[in-house]
């Protein structure tokens, strides 16, 4: 049963407060609170928060219901569409031949029209993506290692800035 604890989590989660939900889920499942449906919460948590790097580890006890598998699913993607983006941006790789299930998560936004070269060049490394009412910018940070920056514009107004690596 679930203790005190993980009833505050799923309390922050109804809340919409993803950001603490991923870090004390985190904190959580490390500490053994391994049941499926708490790893899916603080998965989904995670991935609104661009956290994506826990998704590898709370997606492998997500096997028992197909709801699960959709959301391991879900995770081994984002998982896969970082790594993806960041390469083809970082090194080089081309993307055309990929064909991967398409979100509602900003990654997947961007991999769709990287794949399809729907974009306009602005200069080395970055792109313009037009997605609906938004216009995604991506670029590649100075940093070393280097950071993949998405940001989203409607009009001039920055929405989100996302940042990868």
């Amino acid at each position: 049963m679930w203790g005190i604890k993980t009833e505050a989590i799923v309390s922050l989660y109804k809340k919409g407060d993803y950001k603490q939900v991923c870090k004390l889920g985190m904190r959580e499942y490390y500490r053994g609170n391994k049941e499926p449906h708490f790893a899916a919460m603080v998965g989904m948590a995670c991935a609104k928060n661009d956290v994506i790097n826990p998704l590898g580890i709370l997606q492998r006890s997500l096997v028992t219901t197909k709801a699960l598998r959709s959301s391991a699913t879900y995770f081994a993607t984002l998982i896969l569409t970082k790594r993806l983006l960041y390469q083809h941006f970082i090194d080089g790789i081309k993307l055309d031949s990929f064909v991967l299930p398409k979100y509602n998560h900003i990654l997947s936004t961007v991999l769709d029209h990287v794949v399809r070269k729907d974009y306009v060049q602005m200069g080395r490394g970055m792109i313009r993506i037009e997605s609906g009412d938004r216009i995604i910018l991506v670029s590649v940070s100075d940093d070393k290692p280097a950071r993949l920056l998405v940001d989203e514009y409607a009009g001039a107004k920055l929405l989100q800035r996302h940042w990868y690596q």
